[in-house]
């Protein structure tokens, strides 16, 4: 980690680049009287060398925000901000294909966790998370750049509780104050994350005041059409930067209703959503021409059992085991697509009725029929994006969430993890040897690598974790 004042003792080379990104966005706002909300300065604190001929540059974001911004709450002088952001951009070469700009998860950049497999995850703001070098490979590999500013009340001290809005207005801003570090910007956010995103597309602060979007294209990662009461949805009732118990989500024609100004949006709707988040709300009907939606059997969150039954206390803290399945390389398809601007086709689960049974492991809705995937024999969801692991099954993935499935709180989670049944070693040994295991495993794999669904790259890792996988099911 580099903090603030280390980055201070760094020789003045150190910071070029930095500071020629600030003297560009002094450039880029002045003048713009018309538009007085904007990013006034970006002060850089620190810089760290990464990997693969990237760079992090961190520090300082201060603006305005004007008292004409249709943020509930705002007093009518407007205000000032002071927020922390960061950038991983490469120090030189060819310009990044897209600037993913990601929406904090409670102050932490999840979605480049999940996109760097970053083991132990990082946390916290910019000017005191701690990367690895490594981090950056995955954005060489891609030729993306990442960015992330702080949004949320609690957590960036310029925006007030009574406003929260303001955090609208400092993504959408921070985005022009940006815009020379890659030819396009993607907004990203996962679950918390997410449901910002959400917010921020259906709230009308895509367009740009003066005209243009400020994100080309739009990631929600466990967000299914779900909404932050932080501004105008709000309605009179009080702000919070999460989902209300019953709030039901936005289709997309409630969230896309400005054709000229609104992104691209890409949803990805886990398993558990589906139990806990009513992600069958959103997973019905036809999609338009600017959504894609995938489905994935994977859990909302892969917290250990140490977390899920002891610190969250989930399953009355009955130990079950959980669903293995990781989506990150899925993932960094999605990424990989969205900047070449080739992603695949949807891929959506085919669904059933409510569950007749309401029961503690579904998060039904008041009135309102919510279906969820259909399952087969095997108890696996039918349809979606079909990882291996769900043809070639070496258990059932039962119960889909565990108990209580709530959306009370920010911290009644328990839902977004599922259960797992692995079927016996004698059960598996009749289903598949080893060898004819891999073998169906590396043909479904080659599928999907063709259709855009998981990177060429990825498929080594993938085949080795899949051996290790059978030999601990069968041993």
């Amino acid at each position: 980690m580099i903090d603030a004042g280390r980055a201070a003792a760094l020789p003045a080379r150190a910071l070029t680049a930095a500071a020629l990104l600030s003297a560009a966005v002094a450039c880029a706002t002045a003048g713009q009287a018309s538009a007085a909300s904007r990013v006034t300065a970006l002060e850089p604190a620190g810089r760290q060398a990464l990997d693969r001929g990237y760079e992090r540059v961190f520090g300082t974001a201060r603006g305005v925000v004007d008292g004409n911004e249709r943020v509930r709450g705002l007093p009518s002088g407007g205000l000032r901000f002071s927020v922390e952001y960061e950038v991983l951009r490469p120090v030189g070469g060819a310009r990044p294909r897209l600037l993913l700009v990601e929406a904090e998860n409670r102050g932490s950049p999840l979605l480049l966790n999940a996109l760097s497999d970053l083991q132990p995850s990082v946390s916290g703001p910019p000017s005191r998370a701690a990367y690895p070098r490594a981090v950056s490979r995955i954005l060489r590999r891609e030729r993306v750049a990442y960015a992330r500013v702080q949004w949320q009340t609690g957590i960036a001290a310029s925006v007030p509780a009574a406003a929260q809005g303001v955090g609208e207005v400092i993504v959408r801003d921070i985005a022009r104050a940006l815009r020379r570090v890659a030819p396009r910007r993607a907004l990203i956010g996962v679950s918390q994350g997410a449901f910002f995103v959400t917010t921020f597309v259906a709230e009308g602060f895509n367009a740009l005041p003066g005209g243009g979007r400020a994100y080309h294209q739009a990631l929600t990662v466990d967000g299914n059409g779900n909404w932050m009461a932080i501004n105008r949805l709000a309605g009179s009732g009080p702000q919070d930067a999460y989902v209300r118990p019953n709030g039901r989500p936005l289709p997309f024609r409630r969230i896309l209703r400005r054709p000229r100004t609104d992104p691209l949006l890409v949803g990805i709707a886990n398993y558990t959503d589906f139990y806990r988040l009513r992600a069958g709300l959103t997973g019905r009907g036809r999609l338009p021409g600017n959504v894609r939606r995938y489905d994935w059997p994977s859990p909302h969150q892969s917290f250990g059992p140490e977390v899920v039954f002891g610190g969250l206390g989930c399953n009355r803290r009955r130990p079950v085991p959980l669903n293995p399945l990781r989506y990150g390389p899925y993932l960094r398809a999605v990424v990989r697509g969205m900047a070449r601007g080739r992603l695949p086709a949807s891929r959506r689960f085919a669904l059933r009725p409510t569950p007749a049974t309401r029961s503690e492991g579904f998060n039904g809705l008041p009135g309102v029929e919510v279906p969820v995937p259909r399952i087969d024999a095997d108890g696996q969801p039918v349809g979606g994006v079909r990882f291996p692991e769900v043809e070639l099954p070496l258990g059932r993935l039962l119960p889909v969430s565990l108990p209580p499935v709530v959306t009370t709180s920010s911290g009644a989670v328990c839902g977004n993890s599922g259960g797992y049944a692995p079927f016996s070693r004698a059960a598996i040994r009749r289903r598949y040897s080893e060898r004819a295991y891999l073998a169906g495993y590396r043909r479904r794999l080659d599928r999907l690598a063709r259709g855009g669904y998981v990177p060429a790259a990825d498929r080594a890792a993938m085949l080795r974790a899949a051996a290790a996988d059978f030999r601990a099911a069968t041993r």
